[in-house]
């Protein structure tokens, strides 16, 4: 029988950056991100950008992934009835 799992206290970070290139700057704010929140990996992450970095959203995406080291699927699923 597996052990239940057991809650930990909610980590939260904000950051921005007003470089012009769009991985550039997500790099920078994810770099900030991850320096505020420690040791661990990201469960969740939202990026908000202006309409200067629409074109490279597949970048700020990558570099997010790459920097705050996305954790494993949990090996609990809720699934609707």
């Amino acid at each position: 029988m597996s052990q239940p799992q057991t809650a930990t206290a909610m980590r939260w970070a904000s950051a921005c950056s007003r470089l012009p290139q769009a991985a550039t700057a997500a790099e920078e704010a994810a770099a900030q991100v991850a320096t505020s929140l420690g040791e661990g990996p990201v469960d969740l992450a939202l990026a908000f950008f202006g309409a200067a970095h629409v074109a490279g959203a597949q970048a700020i995406r990558d570099a997010l992934a790459r920097r705050l080291a996305p954790a494993e699927p949990s090996t609990t699923q809720t699934t609707a009835a």
